[in-house]
């Protein structure tokens, strides 16, 4: 068990860019730029402790917790933005309808963390091993780009429509996972199936914060089957994950809403071969199927985009001495 202590002092440089814009959003003229810095800081004890029972000699318990940090992106820390105003002489001026900023934050804190995992092992004879894990994660200051209307902005009289990051509430991650490693003379088999899920307090019904955490699939399974000698290995592997949420969303366009990931699988190759004790050449193939990603806006109808995804072929030669 142990401590850290983490002090952090921050200072931001940047320049706001002010614009007149039309109707359409084009820039009809730049009023040009004004330097500004902007100081922060934050201090953090970050406890943690692991302990390990062999409960007899084939089976281990492992209990881990503790506090984590990370700092925020440095793009979302930013001082500058860029503040557009409209044009009160285009033909297409309407007075209704707010003038528009995006703008930093660079009082934004360290996202923090509390884990804690269990986990039981299992060692059978022959070298293969099962285990089987539970997890629980609780998140602080996650950030998300929040779109307010009506903001005042200061040594502007009038209204504006803002986007910027901002730390929202708490919110938990969960769940379990299930895996193993079975041998048989020089083959192998490994594989891990895991569950997570996750969601935000969102004591204001904020439709953005009902997707759960960026990034993680509820169903994930990977397999890897295997062949060892002294001098070759042949490895061929299947990653799977189902459908994810990729981003909180935010502002004030369709771009900017949340969007998802489709889910897919991948099988990748693995080659090797010591020509000699300090030589080894190497094959890797990945995404040897040629799996496409294609992510949507809410809806899977809703389609946002396609990613092409070609096989990667890579040979090496690694040489020690």
């Amino acid at each position: 068990m142990g401590v850290r202590a983490v002090a952090t002092d921050r200072t931001v440089y940047g320049f706001q860019t002010t614009r007149i814009v039309n109707s359409i959003n084009a820039v009809v003229d730049e009023l040009g730029y004004i330097g500004t810095t902007a100081d922060s800081n934050d201090f953090q004890f970050l406890p943690s402790a692991n302990l390990m029972i062999e409960l007899n000699e084939n089976v281990q318990w492992r209990v881990g917790v503790s506090k984590t940090m990370s700092q925020p992106e440095y793009t979302d820390l930013k001082v500058n933005g860029s503040v557009n105003l409209q044009d009160t002489s285009d033909i297409g001026y309407d007075s209704t309808i707010n003038s528009t900023a995006e703008i930093g934050n660079p009082d934004l804190k360290p996202y923090t963390a509390w884990s804690f995992d269990t986990t039981v092992e299992y060692y059978a004879d022959g070298g293969s091993a099962f285990f089987a894990s539970l997890f629980y994660k609780d998140v602080s200051n996650f950030v998300l780009s929040e779109a307010l209307t009506d903001v005042t902005i200061d040594g502007y009289d009038q209204l504006f429509d803002t986007t910027q990051p901002v730390n929202v509430a708490k919110g938990e991650v969960y769940g379990f996972e299930l895996g193993g490693n079975i041998v048989f003379g020089d083959f192998g088999l490994q594989a891990n199936y895991t569950f997570v899920d996750s969601e935000f307090e969102n004591p204001d019904n904020n439709p953005l914060l009902e997707n759960g955490f960026p990034g993680a699939s509820k169903n994930n399974f990977n397999a890897i089957a295997y062949y060892e000698t002294e001098k070759f290995s042949a490895r061929l592997a299947y990653i799977y994950r189902d459908d994810y949420f990729q981003a909180l969303g935010g502002g004030f366009d369709r771009a900017s809403q949340p969007a998802f990931g489709e889910g897919a699988g991948q099988v990748d190759l693995n080659f090797s071969y010591d020509v000699m004790d300090d030589i080894t050449l190497s094959l890797n193939v990945i995404n040897l199927t040629e799996e496409d990603a294609r992510n949507y806006i809410n809806e899977s109808t809703n389609f946002r985009d396609y990613v092409t995804r070609p096989r990667t072929i890579i040979a090496s030669v690694r040489a020690a001495f």
